[in-house]
């Protein structure tokens, strides 16, 4: 179980970890309303990942602020979310937390109330996996359910936010039937979060993220390939019927190389390509650096392989594609 930050000092210490990061975005002044009036506020503008964020004190909380709009054409934003953790205390009023692990792990945390959406329908409608996970903490008042959002030290942490924040703004365009405002069906990512194999030692979220990351990443590199081939996914990561010589191009994608991840990739594989037909290729996408003996052996099961690695703005490079395609 998660232990919610309390005191005053251990507060302060995670919330600076929290501006740091989203300080690294460019900064700019901009008109920012909120309920009841507004105010001309520096805020941070990370234009890779879509959003804005705004960061300071208060008498009793700290006041963090996110929207989705692009201050390069807008002087007047408005909020979509807000993670506003207390100064000390317990405060279940103030909506942002930061959560301790068994291990001593820090994390940033939500207690699932957000402006024009009730809290019930919230935790319905809210789509848990890479986005965040719902856990059991404890704070001064006793035990309570919290929105886990990822890791305070973790690389990923501001584009795990951004999707938190797309996530809170689809929900706020939907209705309680999931239709939007337009009368539109709603539309679902395409990202194949349920699939993720991680090992224990490392943290879901963070591994269904990633693993999201490299599938989208590799879907669209395939389809700006091949435009016209219909590719497929679920349960499977990624289909490409009928390219090249066979029945089409199987992939698997998994966020960790080790053995447990490998066998699992292994077997998802050869079960979901038995369905697809004999000809099928399998391709597995692991993260680099693979052991020279773990190539070896999926090469000797009739498995080719892509490596990738994170760039420093987080996006996969892959290796091994053209071979796996069968380009060279």
């Amino acid at each position: 179980m998660y232990r919610i930050l309390t005191g005053k000092s251990e507060i302060r210490k995670a919330q600076n970890i929290l501006e740091n990061n989203l300080r690294s975005g460019k900064r700019m002044i901009r008109v920012v309303g909120y309920q009841g009036g507004s105010d001309e506020e520096k805020i941070f503008w990370h234009d890779r990942l879509g959003y804005w964020s705004v960061c300071r004190g208060g008498k009793n909380r700290y006041w963090v602020a996110f929207g989705t709009q692009d201050p390069n054409t807008k002087k007047s934003l408005s909020i979509s979310v807000e993670i506003n953790p207390p100064i000390k205390g317990t405060d279940r009023m103030c909506q942002g937390v930061f959560l301790l692990d068994d291990r001593g792990g820090l994390h940033l945390g939500h207690r699932g109330r957000v402006n024009k959406v009730k809290k019930s329908s919230f935790r319905r409608r809210f789509r848990a996996g890479q986005r965040g996970e719902w856990v059991q903490a404890i704070d001064d008042k006793g035990e309570c359910e919290v929105l886990r959002l990822h890791p305070l030290k973790d690389s990923d942490l501001l584009d795990n936010l951004g999707s938190f924040i797309s996530e809170i703004s689809r929900i706020k365009k939907t209705k309680g039937n999931g239709k939007s405002k337009t009368g539109d069906k709603e539309i679902y990512s395409p990202e194949n979060e349920e699939e993720t194999e991680y090992s224990p030692s490392q943290d879901p979220v963070v591994m269904r993220k990633r693993h999201a990351k490299v599938v989208n990443a590799l879907k669209s590199i395939l389809s700006s390939r091949y435009p016209k081939v219909a590719i497929s996914n679920r349960p499977h990561d990624i289909l490409l019927p009928g390219v090249g010589k066979g029945d089409g191009i199987l992939f698997e994608v998994k966020a960790e190389s080790d053995t447990q991840s490998i066998h699992t990739m292994v077997g998802q594989l050869f079960i979901y390509s038995d369905s697809f037909g004999k000809k099928v290729k399998k391709v597995a996408v692991l993260p680099s650096p693979i052991p020279k003996e773990t190539a070896t052996v999926l090469s000797r099961l009739g498995i080719r392989l892509i490596t990738f690695r994170l760039t420093k703005a987080r996006t996969p490079k892959f290796q091994g594609l053209e071979v796996a395609l069968g380009h060279s």
